[in-house]
C-alpha cells in the first residue's frame, strides 16, 4: 500500500514523521476523511514524546494529516505535519482555489484561528478539520472571502484563554459578519 511522507514544510529542526500507509489515491474527501476516522486518528491518541531541546518535548504521534483536493473534491496530495506548521508562500498558491481537509484531535477541537486566516488568505473554496465524529467546515459564500488582515486582527483581540466552545461560537458569529459559511457536521447523532 502507498504511503504518506511528512511534508517538506516540516521544521528541520524537528524529528521526522514516520510514513503511513494509506489507500492512495483517496477516491474522494469523503474516503479520506473516514480513512482518517478509522485509521489515523486513534493513532494520534497514544503520546510518543521526543526531546526537540532540552526545555522542550514534541509528541510525534500528534502529526496533522492534510489532503488537498481540486474544488470538484478530486484528491490532488497528502502529507503530515506537525501542528502549526508555517506555510511558504508558494504552499499557500498551491492551495488557492482547492479544499483542503485535515484532522484535529479531541471531538471539541473546531477550526483554529490559524485555519480560518489561512483559508481567507489562500483563498481556498474550502477549508475542513476532521475528529473522531465531527467534521468543521468553513466556505466562501459567492467566491468573496473576507479580508485576511482583517481576521488576523479579530482573533488577535480574543482572550488567549478562550477554549473551544467559545471559539465554536464565535465562529458561528464571525461567518454571519463576515459572509461566510461556517458548519459543523456531527456523525455521532
Amino acid at each position: 500500500m502507498p504511503e504518506i511522507y511528512q511534508c517538506e514544510l516540516v521544521s528541520p529542526e524537528c524529528p521526522p514523521i514516520e510514513p503511513i500507509e494509506a489507500p492512495l489515491p483517496f477516491e474522494n474527501i469523503e474516503h479520506f476523511e473516514s480513512w482518517l476516522r478509522e485509521r489515523y486518528i486513534p493513532r494520534t491518541m497514544n503520546m510518543r514524546l521526543v526531546p526537540l531541546n532540552p526545555s522542550y518535548d514534541i509528541d510525534i504521534n500528534k502529526t496533522e494529516c492534510w489532503a488537498i483536493f481540486s474544488s470538484d473534491g478530486l484528491f490532488e496530495r497528502s502529507y503530515q505535519v506537525y501542528p502549526k506548521t508555517h506555510l511558504s508562500p508558494e504552499f499557500e498558491e498551491l492551495l488557492r482555489g482547492k479544499i483542503l481537509s485535515h484532522n484535529h484531535f479531541s471531538d471539541d477541537s473546531t477550526l483554529s484561528s490559524s485555519d480560518v486566516v489561512t483559508w481567507a488568505y489562500s483563498q481556498m473554496k474550502e477549508i475542513r478539520a476532521v475528529t473522531q465524529s465531527k467534521t468543521y467546515s468553513i466556505k466562501t459564500i459567492d467566491q468573496i472571502w473576507p479580508n485576511p488582515r482583517k481576521l488576523a486582527y479579530i482573533f488577535s483581540e480574543l482572550p488567549p484563554s478562550m477554549n473551544s466552545a467559545e471559539l465554536h461560537s464565535f465562529l458561528e458569529f464571525l461567518s454571519k459578519k463576515e459572509s461566510f459559511e461556517y458548519s459543523v457536521m456531527d456523525l455521532s447523532k
